[in-house]
């Protein structure tokens, strides 16, 4: 079975559905799932594994209403979810890892809750939209972390309530210095911890994340800034990088906090 399609069935019905014991399901030769409302209401399984797949593009979720689902993995996937109203994971209130390909297009991968959190592996994530559209959406995770991500465009939530559970955020920032991870949230965002990887040298952007404290900037993103003084052969001066946090958190800091960032030349903005 290399494709799924399921456009006639009735709004709630599931292809898999209410299958109570099964605990793992993998499909090893599926690589398109076209508007399917695919698994649904299995209420032991836990890990879901799509290895070829490539392209998501369904009005309806995927996978919806299995509480215990903690992995998802389509590491192949290079559009995801790209139909408005489709997310990937609706409801799997255990989610914890979900594996995404290395370059993906996404509408919206996942709408679940987890009291430990989200981690999302995803090298190279880009929204559909310039404006950001609604990538992620995973509107009640408290923490999430972006582990893998090299470069992208990033939308958390999306309007009213929607992302307002969300107070951390982690990347690990593995681009190059001219690569770009762009950030930004719905209404009300919460955010008051973005957290780098220990030696991050990249461009970042971060647009309306005004609740970040000053504390929190310093030691989490500024402190573990690479020096960029240098390029990699340690004697060719570097270009100075741009780190943008938006008017209202550069106010929140003194000029001795934002030398920890631009005596290692990097712009603030």
């Amino acid at each position: 079975m290399e494709t799924v399609t399921t456009p006639t069935l009735a709004n709630n019905t599931n292809l898999i559905d209410g299958l109570s014991a099964m605990e793992t399901i993998e499909f090893p030769k599926l690589k398109t799932i076209t508007d399917a409302r695919f698994i649904g209401d299995c209420q032991a399984l836990e890990e879901v594994n799509f290895p070829m797949l490539e392209t998501v593009s369904s009005k309806f979720p995927v996978i919806i209403n299995c509480p215990l689902i903690n992995k998802v993995s389509m590491p192949n996937v290079s559009t995801c979810a790209s139909t408005t109203g489709g997310a990937f994971v609706i409801n799997s209130n255990a989610l914890s890892e979900l594996k995404l390909g290395e370059e993906v297009t996404v509408w919206q991968a996942a709408r679940s809750a987890n009291v430990d959190g989200l981690h999302i592996d995803v090298p190279v994530t880009w929204s559909t939209t310039a404006s950001y559209s609604n990538t992620y959406g995973d509107y009640y995770a408290p923490k999430l972390y972006f582990d893998t991500i090299k470069k992208g465009r990033i939308h958390m939530g999306g309007s009213g309530a929607y992302g307002n559970s969300c107070t951390y955020l982690y990347l690990g920032c593995y681009g190059n210095p001219t690569d770009e991870i762009a950030l930004g949230f719905g209404s009300n965002p919460q955010v008051t911890d973005v957290e780098i990887r220990e030696g991050a040298r990249q461009i970042i952007t971060l647009t309306n994340f005004t609740t970040l404290t000053a504390d929190n900037i310093v030691a989490h993103i500024f402190e573990k800034l690479a020096d960029n003084t240098y390029q990699e052969d340690g004697v060719t001066p570097a270009e100075p990088i741009t780190i943008t946090l938006g008017t209202t958190n550069l106010n929140k800091l003194t000029a001795e906090q934002k030398a920890v960032a631009t005596d290692k030349n990097y712009i603030l903005a």
